[in-house]
């Protein structure tokens, strides 16, 4: 081995350096500057810009074969069992009794992680230790250990599977899983997604709190959903009939849905949630047909190409026609009116029974109809019974023949078709009726002059505040409507308490529905009201009155007879029932006001009757003894 040759100064200089790192147990290295080590340090790297330290590189199995490793010890691993959730990855090991890697089950970092395996890379305990959640280094939340969520701000352990201290807002939602709880914010009212065979969709939460107003109350023990009414005959339907809304009779060609004054005529009708509700339709059901009210005919019999279509909607006007979504329940067929009863008769309405069934969503969900023809003829059209709404609830369309397809100038046809058609005018003849849109798929944006070379009318469209008054074959709950409030109950309907089979006892027994207003009670109505009269009698007979009937007493008198019949014979009315002007001031009295002025009246007839007798029999004992002394008289001797 050739050993070099060094300047005397270099191996000099090196002694020192020796020498210096014994005396002091620091190293420097430093290239470039030759400073001092850092008096923290044993080993002091200095000046390295373009080269780095360099641990010992080993692979997994020369690590773990190192004897006794020290605390501390730093290697790098060259190779990996394989994948970032490798049991050895590469990488940096330190050993702390035992080997850690440095960045030991990938760290979460801002901005997310790739390539994570949920059954290993999970944020969270392997102990039974809670996560906890901070901002501004406060509490906010924490995960127990058992499962259970406090959003609470305070390490106590919650006793439900999540617990929140403070507030929770509930927001509107469409997602029908059974269990769902939402806030529904057209009816302001919180309502569950139920499905239970008799009941299946959205459900009004018991308020037994009373604490908001102005909300329904569902009748208690309602009958299932059931239809009204039979297939073919649609007087008998429920009516989607506002009471709020004034009715009167609707012909205008954009209202009308049988407006055979023209050939061709689309129109959409929006009815509320609640018109909905008010007839107790029950949401989640099929609609199996509608109809319209007839208060007019018109000349023609038949409207050609008929379709009725339904949609679910959120929207609460009708601007333009609603073109997406729409259900084809109806036709396209061709309904004859003439064939109904006269105008006027129970049945001067038309039905058309769905050959495809519609499904109602149930609030806050609109119903938004639409009624379609495309006639090839056209007369005088039909009005129907409608109601004037306070939002835009129509918008319709009429043309005759039209539809110009958009870059043509010409309508011909050959040859001409037998149905609504697309075509693109071919070298031919135009063909009466026959237009290039069919009634059902003409839009605002189509050319409504007419197209079929009789005459060069021009139709029109518009949106106004009219809708027709709708039956609808549909399953409505029990027949019954709601229970409202506002600082109390109240209802359209009769109240009748009691079992079902003694309600509809009938005539016979006197229990049988009274209407609107009244309320019946198979056993007794009790009333706190009620005040008891024994003052009546402590104060005839004693002259004064026990303590718990103050408030009865101050307010009684009792009358002589004689001066009983000058007050009734003055206020016309008994001194222990209140007048008519006190019935007009305090709006009428309640039961219970009048049955205890009754226990007062029967009580102090039951006096005068006393007193009468007394006097009767006073007077019989009077007449006696007139009688007897009169005899004795008469049979005295005459004197001399």
């Amino acid at each position: 081995m050739t050993i070099p040759s060094f300047p005397r100064s270099f191996l000099l200089a090196l002694l020192v350096l020796c020498l210096s790192a014994v005396g002091s147990a620091q190293v420097a290295i430093s290239p470039v500057n030759g400073a001092a080590p850092n008096p923290n340090a044993m080993l002091d790297l200095q000046g390295g810009t373009t080269r780095g330290f360099l641990a010992p590189r080993m692979t997994s199995t020369e690590r773990t074969a190192i004897a006794a490793p020290p605390q501390g010890l730093l290697v790098f691993q060259t190779d990996s069992t394989g994948g970032p959730t490798a049991a050895f990855p590469i990488g940096y090991y330190y050993y702390e009794s035992g080997w850690k890697h440095v960045s030991a089950d990938s760290p979460w970092v801002l901005g997310g992680n790739t390539g994570t395996n949920p059954a290993v890379n999970f944020i969270g305990t392997r102990n039974n230790q809670p996560v906890v959640f901070k901002t501004l280094n406060q509490e906010r939340m924490r995960l127990w250990g058992n499962g259970f969520l406090a959003v609470s701000g305070t390490s106590v352990a919650p006793v439900e599977l999540v617990e929140v201290n403070g507030s929770l807002k509930i927001g509107n939602t469409t997602n029908t899983n059974p269990g769902t709880i939402r806030f529904e914010p057209t009816a302001q009212r919180f309502e569950g997604y139920v499905s239970n065979g008799a009941t299946t969709g959205w459900v009004q939460l018991d308020n037994v709190f009373r604490t908001r107003d102005n909300q329904t109350y569902p009748l208690p023990n309602a009958a299932p959903c059931n239809y009204q009414g039979v297939t073919s005959d649609a007087s008998g339907w429920p009516k989607l009939d506002n009471s709020a809304f004034g009715n009167g009779s609707m012909g205008g060609t954009t209202e009308s849905p049988y407006s055979t004054l023209w050939e061709d005529g689309r129109h959409q009708y929006l009815y509320l949630a609640t018109d909905m509700a008010a007839q107790n339709i029950c949401p989640n059901e099929a609609i199996k047909g509608i109809g319209f009210q007839l208060t007019s005919s018109g000349n023609f019999a038949t409207a050609g190409f008929y379709q009725v279509s339904m949609k679910n909607t959120l929207a609460t006007t009708t601007p333009n026609f609603d073109l997406s979504g729409l259900t084809l329940c109806y036709g396209p067929t061709t309904f004859t009116l003439n064939a109904l009863p006269a105008l006027g008769s129970p049945g001067n309405w038309t039905e058309h029974v769905f050959s495809s069934d519609f499904v109602w969503a149930g609030a806050p969900f609109n119903l938004l109809v639409e009624v379609c023809h495309d006639n090839q003829d056209w007369s005088s059209g039909w009005s129907v019974t409608g109601e004037s709404t306070n939002f835009q609830a129509n918008f319709g369309l009429y043309c005759d023949a039209c539809g110009i397809l958009s870059g043509y100038s010409s309508c011909t046809f050959n040859p001409c078709p037998t149905s609504p058609s697309t075509a693109i005018p071919a070298a031919g003849s135009t063909c009466t009726g026959w237009g290039h849109t069919g009634g059902c798929s003409l839009t605002t944006t189509n050319a409504l002059w007419t197209c079929d070379g009789t005459f060069q009318w021009q139709g029109g469209f518009s949106g106004g505040t009219n809708r027709p008054i709708m039956a609808i074959y549909a399953k409505i709950q029990g027949g019954a409507g709601s229970l409202g409030t506002a600082q109390y109950l109240y209802s359209e309907h009769g109240i009748m308490v009691g079992s079902a089979a003694w309600a509809a006892a009938g005539p016979a027994l006197g229990q049988n529905f009274k209407g609107p207003g009244t309320i019946s009670a198979q056993k007794s109505v009790f009333g706190g009201g009620v005040l008891l009269s024994d003052h009546v009698f402590d104060m005839y007979y004693d002259g004064t009155y026990r303590p718990e009937d103050m408030q009865q007493a101050m307010a009684y008198q009792h009358y002589p007879i004689r001066e009983m019949a000058r007050y009734v014979e003055r206020e016309r009315h008994l001194p222990t029932i209140a007048g008519r002007a006190q019935w007009d001031e305090s709006g009428r009295f309640s039961v219970d006001q009048l049955t205890t002025q009754l226990w007062v009246t029967v009580e102090e007839q039951s006096l005068y009757i006393q007193e009468l007798n007394a006097r009767m029999d006073a007077l019989q004992q009077f007449l006696v003894e007139k009688r007897l002394n009169e005899l004795k008289g008469q049979a005295a001797p005459l004197k001399k």
